[in-house]
């Protein structure tokens, strides 16, 4: 009986809520929080293995190409109602860079490497400040403003400067493009003394100068199918915390030749080897001979 008064009361209610204005919805896609979303379920993915989160980060990734992208390595801010528009901060820029190099380490793609070295080049080219040696949260090409803002500190999402120093020094590591190390290196000391007297503020700067204090530990993993050494290896590295790790997953053979222009991928050559599932390890420019078996890259990585 009083099932059937709540549900009657609740029917009424909802048909006279129904003839009221409803309220506005904010349902715009924002490029930075896609780019936030797509290292999350690149993350997902590294901890469950559930490819279908690997899939949702690429579909992504191809969205924002598709629909977000300007010419000569520009992102819009927005869309919404199919209409892309304003000029993306700083906030997409480095968050999307970040989203692409960590599906970069999972799906060794020359593409996604390709596309976060271009627009890593716009934000030195466009946000960059040469006097305060830090990154502005709008570019040069903005509309005018009074001030063109910057900030070191995290809030409810990280810092732009202090995530484009993080991909600042992975790009350096992979690429060894000594502009890229330079620049983290200033944005770094522009925000060393705050995080030192605040480190709750400055999470993220924190974690791109522990990569840059402790040397990353680099990693490149050969696998041809779902149940050989190097895909065990693969699932293994993936479910490791090792927050200066730098990784790479290679499929095939045609990623290996595209990718070996970067030096990351010189000690990597498949001539070394006539295996085809294989890891290398590389710490402080020196590389380890190519390791056939999971227990023998445990063994490498704890030892390090």
């Amino acid at each position: 009986m009083l099932k059937r008064i709540i549900n009657d009361a609740s029917s009424r209610l909802f048909e006279i809520r129904e003839k009221r204005v409803k309220p506005s919805r904010d349902d715009k896609i924002l490029t930075a929080w896609n780019g936030l979303m797509i290292s999350g379920f690149a993350k997902g993915f590294r901890v469950t293995n559930n490819k279908h989160y690997l899939e949702i980060a690429k579909n992504t990734i191809e969205f924002i190409e598709s629909r977000v992208t300007r010419d000569n390595g520009r992102l819009y801010r927005t869309f919404k109602d199919g209409i892309s528009k304003l000029n993306a901060y700083l906030d997409d820029y480095a968050f999307y860079v970040n989203a692409l190099l960590d599906v970069f380490e999972l799906d060794s793609n020359p593409i996604y490497l390709e596309k976060a070295i271009k627009y890593m080049d716009s934000i030195l080219q466009h946000f960059w400040d040469p006097i305060d040696s830090s990154l502005y949260f709008t570019s040069d090409d903005h509309e005018q403003l009074i001030v063109r803002t910057k900030s070191l500190y995290d809030l409810a999402i990280p810092s732009g400067n202090s995530v484009a120093a993080s991909d600042l020094l992975r790009l350096y590591h992979l690429t060894q493009k000594n502009d890229y190390l330079e620049k983290a290196e200033q944005i770094m000391k522009a925000g060393a003394t705050s995080s030192a007297e605040n480190p709750f503020g400055f999470g993220q700067l924190l974690t791109a100068i522990y990569l840059y204090v402790k040397k990353p530990i680099e990693i490149t993993v050969r696998t041809t199918d779902n149940i050989g050494e190097g895909q065990k290896m693969a699932r293994w590295i993936n479910k490791q915390f090792m927050p200066n790790a730098i990784t790479a997953i290679i499929e095939n053979q045609s990623q290996l030749s595209r990718l070996q222009e970067y030096p990351f991928f010189s000690g990597t050559n498949s001539a070394r080897t006539s295996q085809t599932d294989y890891a290398v390890i590389c710490r402080n420019f020196t590389c380890s001979v190519p390791i056939y078996s999971l227990s023998g890259f445990q063994e490498q990585i704890k030892s390090g």
